[in-house]
């Protein structure tokens, strides 16, 4: 076996251990953040079978609809193995390790492109052999693939699309090289259809992949046609193709039209498109820094960016803007003589473009250096090579770099435990910033509310919910979703006036919100409940018109039409309140829904309708009681209503069903045991007399 097999071999080997021993402890750390709406909340994605339907749904109904690839390889885990939060991160860790075999293969390609780029130019420069590149590519590999700024795409389920992409671009370039160092034309054609098709699958994972054919172009351009401007000038009208295929994607994803769509997208940012270029000069550089010192108290999920508002607020805008307009000057100065170094400069710029542009996104998440990452590392390596060192001081600075690196990396693993450890070193970390206490907020209220489902005693995680609310409104008083879940949290503890007042200032705000207008309405329904005479009347009047004022903003939402229900029923104006049941049904099917529109059919001698939604409402939820009880109140009447002998023996069986499901659900239910018994009695002697008819 030749010596670089063995590297080859060895540094797959390790890359796969090392990946599998770091992030392995994670297999079931909580879902985080946008987990949910993309994972656990995403009823698309959990099919149970691979029909296109389903697929079709899954790809591109989800909330992320552009990354219809990511999707399905959600689908496919929840059709696995469901919401086990294992199957997610195994896939996850799989990736990572691919990325590492292919970033390997891709940097060791790139360094044998260049050497035979530099020898024929004739230059003097030292270039590796293929032996050295080989160490050189593994060192780069191994610090790459075990870097802390990972645990953002490996860790954090969502961020798959991130190093899918990544996976899919590295197969492209690394395919695309095969085929232009491959002299049968035959395996070229394969080499490059699959890069194509490569291309076309991380696009549909996540939009930064159109960068790619720009990458490929650099590749060709200073590896194999030697920066010839012939060539730039002969062959430019066919890079022109997937250019052009680029911006039509584009085009397409901004709807077909950008201005609008970046108008609206900055409706809803604190920042404008200027402020946001301006920013992004300094967190291209910060980012950089990241790169260089990833000590777990430098990394976090929300970095808190002061916005620059002009180039000389902060002062670092311009020191920042000067320094990328240099290092993009040098680039270009060493791209002749030096251009390894120059192309892992660009590469640096051109991976960041898209999420550091002109887009109305995040100011900054450490997951987008994943890619962006690779030949910076390479770049450090390389320029370390140039000192000469003997290959055992090489490969024992690279594990020494690597073993400090692994240590930052298992610490910054443990913050992503729970959703609470992450959220509080959020807060840690980005004091100043509201999102990550309005999130530690929300973990706490969620855990509260998990806490009242199964009958225990939520009232602390409320209280530490409120208090995080306030800290988020002291920080940013508009932030609109922190007054709604204070209001909410205060309502779960029964403080009605604060709720109310909750409620009331997100209104004074947001006019049509309508969480805020439903629950100032559920406030005043509850104390409705409690009142008596006047006030009561009153109450329930005063929450009424608020729920229509909701209703006309959201007619169809499922909440308002609840309360609405509740509040007809009350005037006794049943139609009003089945119709109301009606529509919040068509958006939400809920067991407790069904069976209150079931029970209010039944009291409106519709009995057959009332059986089909209170059979939905079984299927729905088998554990809800009212159900069943409902189911046998609706029996009892209609037992009266139709013909002695087998049809009433039916309706019989079907109270005997639900008195069985009452014991079920409470063994301790005498009533219920000693109605099981007189309704056999009650079956046996309407199915004689049906028999005698």
């Amino acid at each position: 076996m030749k010596k670089t097999t063995r590297i080859h071999l060895a540094t797959c080997l390790v890359t796969a251990v090392l990946t599998v021993a770091i992030y392995w402890p994670t297999l079931d750390y909580d879902f985080v953040f946008d987990d949910a709406q993309n994972i656990q909340n995403n009823a698309l994605i959990k099919i149970d079978s691979l029909s296109w339907s389903n697929l079709k749904a899954a790809g591109f109904e989800s909330f992320s609809y552009r990354r219809p690839v990511a999707n399905w390889s959600f689908a496919l885990n929840h059709l696995a193995h469901g919401l086990q939060r294992p199957g997610y991160r195994i896939v996850n860790i799989a990736i990572h390790i691919v990325n590492g075999w292919l970033a390997y293969w891709f940097v060791f390609q790139l360094l044998i492109v260049n050497r035979q780029s530099r020898k024929a130019g004739k230059s003097q420069s030292s270039t590796p052999g293929r032996r050295h590149a080989a160490w050189l590519a593994a060192a780069t590999t191994i610090v790459w693939i075990v870097h802390p700024l990972h645990v953002n795409a490996v860790t954090y389920i969502v961020q798959r699309m991130v190093s899918m992409t990544a996976m899919f671009m590295l197969a492209s370039l690394c395919l695309y090289m095969y085929g232009r160092r491959e002299d049968s034309i035959g395996r070229r054609k394969i080499a490059w259809a699959t890069a194509l098709i490569c291309w076309l699958l991380a696009l549909g994972t996540k939009e930064i992949a159109i960068t790619l054919p720009a990458l490929i172009f650099l590749v060709e351009w200073f590896f194999f046609r030697s920066l010839s401007a012939n060539y730039l000038v002969r062959n430019l009208k066919f890079w022109l193709i997937p250019a052009a295929i680029a911006g039509a994607i584009a085009l397409i994803y901004l709807k077909m039209n950008p201005i609008e769509h970046f108008k609206a997208a900055y409706e809803v940012r604190d920042f404008t498109m200027s402020e946001r270029m301006m920013t992004q000069f300094r967190v291209v550089i910060f980012y950089f820094t990241l790169i260089i010192l990833p000590s777990p108290g430098r990394l976090t999920l929300e970095h808190h960016i002061i916005t620059s508002t002009s180039l000389i607020t902060p002062i670092t805008t311009l020191l920042s803007v000067l320094a990328v307009i240099g290092v993009l000057a040098l680039a270009i100065y060493l791209a002749k003589k030096h251009r390894l170094l120059a192309f892992c400069i660009l590469w640096y710029f051109i991976n960041l473009a898209v999420e550091s542009s002109i887009i109305a996104i995040e100011m900054a998440y450490e997951h987008r250096l994943y890619l962006p990452m690779l030949l910076v590392i390479l770049l450090i390596i390389v320029l370390l090579d140039r000192l000469r060192p003997p290959l055992i001081v090489g490969g024992a600075v690279t594990a020494i770099v690597a073993t400090l690196l692994i240590f930052s990396t298992v610490q910054r693993n443990k913050v992503w435990e729970t959703t609470f450890t992450l959220w509080q070193d959020c807060v840690l970390k980005a004091p100043n910033k509201a999102r990550p206490r309005y999130n530690l907020g929300n973990a706490y209220f969620e855990e509260g509310m998990k806490l009242r489902l199964e009958g225990a005693d939520g009232t602390s995680q409320f209280r530490n919910a409120i208090k995080r609310f306030k800290e988020t409104l002291r920080i940013q008083k508009d932030y609109e979703d922190a007054m709604c879940n204070l209001g909410v949290s205060h309502a779960e503890l029964n403080e009605h006036d604060q709720s109310i007042a909750a409620f009331t200032q997100c209104i004074s705000y947001y006019p049509e919100n309508v969480k805020a207008t439903i629950g100032i309405a559920a406030e005043l329904r509850d104390q409705a409940d409690k009142a008596q005479g006047p006030e009561r009347s009153e109450l329930f009047e005063t929450a009424y018109e608020h729920l229509q004022r909701a209703l006309k903003l959201a007619p169809y939402h499922s909440t308002a039409n609840d309360h609405i229900a509740y509040i007809y029923t009350k005037r006794g104006d049943n139609q009003a309140a089945i119709d109301a049941w009606r529509k919040s049904i068509s958006r939400a099917p809920k067991a407790d829904r069904l069976a209150n529109l079931g029970l209010l059919l039944a009291k409106e001698g519709e009995y057959l309708e009332a059986i089909e939604m209170l059979k939905r409402a079984q299927a729905i939820d088998p554990d809800y009681q009212p159900t069943y009880a409902f189911l046998d109140y609706l029996c009892s009447s209609y037992a009266r209503q139709v013909e002695p002998g087998t049809t009433r023996a039916e309706v019989y069986r079907l109270s005997l069903m639900a008195q069985k499901n009452i014991f079920r659900l409470n063994p301790k239910n005498a009533a219920a045991a000693e109605k099981i018994d007189a309704l056999l009695e009650l079956i046996d002697a309407e199915t004689i007399h049906g028999q005698g008819e």
